[in-house]
């Protein structure tokens, strides 16, 4: 019998959570955090054209380019035990999918948002990607422009240590008015490029007025590949999540960027599936660089698949590891999903924002702080 133990749940239901500001968590090393009533300098340096490098990601797919990530795994070479620990994660994991703890966090009181942003920091072990940069500026650099529709579309690689090029579609309307403009990042889900994203999950986005910005997420393959970088990552004192949080985070990095140029107002984070996982957990710690966040998925953060034996159990050799598996950030879900202590607005949609897009767009509206047409 094959089980494919998927373990965030697909919300059906339309709920919007609006919730209170909590206290904030300082913005972690090498990132600018902007001063109440000031805008941030900018940590960003804009290089030349990307002329050497097809965006967005040379002759491979896009899920297949995960070079950097394996190299920052295996920074320190192989490590004694390494073999031994890639096996010993995936079973604990697939053992905690199979049966996972009742009750979790339900009976106790709600994590106040600075002391839970902390806790989803250490959980993804997001130092271990944040030190590597070592304080070096964002390169900025454009792979290519063209018009699409009403928007103006620019290929950007975003480049930082270890990461490599973060391939990142920025969109901005044609007809743009005068002042800055509201911004949305906009994370996708699995085996999702950017335009396809923006397109085909949030139609009707791009027309609203908005300066957009969607990475296309390397490594969201959902097989073999994505099984074996998150294991990597985690025997090598980091995990996929770090790597997602940090991609993330250079993006709005570049936002806050053009936002000291006066181009860009308010940010708001729209997650979708796999997005939408990170954009959850980021909220609690990066909340207050935040207008609003949009999800459609409140997650377990255990994904795994495998064969089962008579009992339920899982087979050993069997087992796939999704990149969002997080045994501590699986401890925290309950908390995670507490949306109505967010230190941010937050607003939960069906599952693949099926449903509810018009007022979907008409609450960010609000939350940037413009009047809808």
């Amino acid at each position: 019998m094959r089980a494919k133990l998927a373990a965030p749940a697909l919300v059906l239901v339309l709920v919007l959570v609006l919730g209170c500001r909590g206290g904030e968590v300082p913005a972690p090393v090498g990132f600018v955090e902007p001063e109440a009533g000031a805008e941030a300098p900018s940590t960003v340096v804009e290089t030349g054209p990307d002329r050497q490098h097809a965006w967005p990601c040379g002759d491979e797919l896009v899920s297949d380019c995960v070079g950097n990530y394996l190299r920052f795994a295996r920074r320190n070479g192989a490590s004694p035990g390494r073999e031994e620990c890639l096996v010993e994660t995936a079973d604990r994991l697939a053992r905690l999918s199979a049966a996972p703890p009742e009750g979790q966090f339900l009976d106790e009181p709600p994590l106040p948002a600075p002391e839970l942003g902390t806790k989803v920091r250490q959980a993804i072990r997001l130092d271990s990607v944040l030190e590597a940069r070592a304080g070096a500026p964002l390169r900025a650099s454009v792979a290519r422009q063209y018009e699409y529709e009403e928007s103006t579309m620019t290929e950007l690689f975003l480049t930082a240590a270890p990461v490599g090029r973060v391939p990142v579609l920025l969109a901005r309307p044609k007809a743009a008015g005068q002042g800055p403009l509201p911004a949305v990042l906009a994370l996708p889900g699995e085996n999702t490029e950017a335009l396809d994203f923006l397109v085909k999950t949030l139609p009707g986005l791009l027309e609203r007025g908005y300066v957009v910005a969607a990475p296309s997420f390397r490594g969201f393959e959902g097989g073999e590949l994505e099984h074996r970088v998150t294991l990597e990552l985690w025997c090598g004192a980091s995990s996929f999540g770090a790597i997602r949080h940090y991609e993330t985070l250079l993006a709005l990095e570049y936002l806050e960027h053009l936002r000291a140029r006066g181009e860009v107002g308010r940010i708001a984070l729209v997650g979708h599936s796999g997005g939408a996982g990170i954009a959850n957990a980021l909220m609690w710690y990066q909340g207050h660089r935040l207008a609003a966040v949009a999800s459609d998925i409140q997650m377990s953060y255990i994904s795994v698949n495998y064969d089962q034996d008579e009992a339920g159990q899982p087979l050993p050799g069997t087992i796939s590891v999704l990149g969002e598996s997080n045994e501590q950030l699986h401890q925290l879900a309950a908390p995670i999903n507490n949306f109505g202590m967010a230190p941010v607005p937050v607003g939960l949609w069906p599952y693949g924002y099926k449903r509810g897009q018009e007022f979907l767009y008409r609450w960010l509206d609000e939350q940037l702080g413009v009047s809808s047409p």
